[in-house]
Formats: C-alpha cells, structure tokens, sequence
C-alpha cells in the first residue's frame, strides 16, 4: 500500500517529485528500493530524451585550495535561466566543482566518472547524479567543461575569480616571487574576466589567425596608393594593435591608471620574476 510516509520517506531519499515517487511506489507495490531504482531507470530515459536539446544558459564554479597550489574551474549548462537559479542546479555545480578539485581528473569523461568524496563504496557517480538532476529538473543539463591547474612548487601560484551571477570564471597560473603574487594574481584574473582576451601573448596566436588577419590588412583600400615600404608599415602598426586587442600581455591594463601601461609592464613594475604561464576564461553560452 502507497501511503503519504513511504512518499515522503521517498522524496526525502531521491528528492523526485510528489506524482513520480506516487507512481515509482505504484510499481514496486511500496518497496522503497525497488521503487528507487524505478526512478533512477525512468531518469535515465527521461534524460535520453532530452539530450539533443540546446544548452546556452548555466553557471561557471570554481574549487581551490587557500595556498593557491590547486584549483578547477568547470561549467555546466542548461536550457534556461530559470533552472540555472535553482538550488538544485546551483547545489549539482558546487558538488560537480568540489568533486573536480579533489578528484583532479585528466579530462571531462573521467570526471563524470569521478565517485563523490574518496570513492567509498556505495557513493554516486558524477554521471548518475547528472541523470538524476535531469529527471527531476525537466531540462537537457550538460556538463560543458572543466579545467585544472596545478601550480609546480612553491614559485608558482593559481589565481582564481567567478564574477558575480557565475557567468564568467577565470584562472590564471603563474610564476615569480611568492610574496608578490598575491595581489596581482587576482587583478589579471580579474582583468581577463573584464577584457577576454584569446591568447596569452602574440607567440601563441595560431598561424593561420596572424595570416588571415595581415592579409586582410594588406587589403585594405588606403594602402593602394601607398609605396610599399609605407604600407608594410603601416600592416605592421595595425597588426600590433590587433595583438593588443587579442593577448593578455599586450592589453591595457585595466587597472593602470594611466590608462597605457600593459599587463607585460605591470608585471615588471611589481616584480621582474613575475610571468604568467597560462590562463582559461569561461563564458556561459559563448561559442566553442
């Protein structure tokens, strides 16, 4: 017989809802397991169901540890906005995040295969807790991305922000003078939240982006009439423009007063040691 304590007992176990822990409960004669794998069987088809749907809201979460030697930074997405604000969801990317840090897994898949806590037998995978979620949302959840960084010894250091509404996360590691890294660390990476910049310096734009770009600046209609010795000039001045616009080094600092000191040259003015090895900057809903 279903009665309201055995629902109760079953909503409190699985946090379902009302009218599914009725009707698991209705199928398994009122056995609270047999009703309990129901839901997990009938939350993985539900979630089958919904996977091809688009996914542009969500939340970034950050995990690190105080000493700045570890930190993961993941995303999560779903359908709406509205679900993105629920505790349940918010409560999935905490867990997700915390799991991520402790776990610190090479990739994505093997952190949806990640179990909760140390692994103790009986504890939940990442990726049943995510079909969970999505039975009892009723919207496709996917987990994005995720990244780790590990600071090697105790000259480098991991720098981490989440702006306010988790839309955007940020990490940066980076090398130099433990004692002057503190402050700066958490104004470049707020700086990359504020400028999203795509690479860290001109060295590491691709190719293919430097060819494309020049070329199209050897196009343009003012250098027709020019001598060739001007217009590759002037090719060259726009292109380190566009290098400013693009790599975190060659920004404007957003926090130099001047309103012209880059990042490169604050990090000499505050310490010569001072580099940044690299960074990731993650948007809810922006382009791959």
């Amino acid at each position: 017989m279903v009665t309201p304590g055995l629902i109760r007992e079953l909503r409190e176990r699985t946090g379902a809802g009302l009218m599914d822990c009725k009707k698991a409960l209705g199928e398994s004669a009122g056995d609270i397991d047999k009703a309990i794998d129901f839901l997990r069987r009938e939350g993985i088809l539900k979630a089958a169901k919904k996977a091809t749907r688009i996914t542009k809201e969500g939340l970034v979460m950050e995990a690190h540890s105080p000493d700045g030697a570890v930190a993961a930074l993941v995303e999560v997405n779903c359908e709406t906005d509205f679900v993105a604000r629920t505790d349940d969801f918010k409560n999935f990317c905490f867990v997700l995040a915390e799991q991520a840090f402790k776990g610190q897994p090479a990739t994505l898949e093997a952190l949806k295969e990640e179990k909760l806590g140390s692994g103790e037998p009986g504890s939940k995978k990442i990726a049943d807790l995510l079909t969970e979620l999505v039975a009892r949302l009723g919207e496709n959840i996917s987990i994005r991305r995720y990244q780790l960084f590990r600071a090697n010894g105790g000259k480098e250091k991991v720098g981490v922000y989440v702006h306010p509404g988790n839309k955007i996360g940020v990490m940066v590691r980076m090398a130099g003078e433990p004692s002057k890294m503190a402050g700066i660390l958490k104004d470049i990476s707020m700086h990359v939240a504020a400028m999203h910049p795509l690479y860290l310096s001109g060295e590491q734009v691709p190719a293919a982006v430097a060819e494309q770009e020049r070329g199209r600046l050897k196009e343009s209609p003012e250098l027709v009439s020019k001598p060739e010795a001007i217009a590759e000039k002037i090719v060259a001045g726009k292109y380190a423009r566009f290098l400013s616009e693009i790599c975190l080094l060659d920004q404007v600092f957003i926090r130099d007063m001047t309103g012209k000191g880059t990042v490169r040259e604050t990090l000499k003015k505050v310490d010569p040691s001072l580099k940044i090895l690299e960074f990731v900057r993650y948007q809810v809903g922006e382009s791959a």
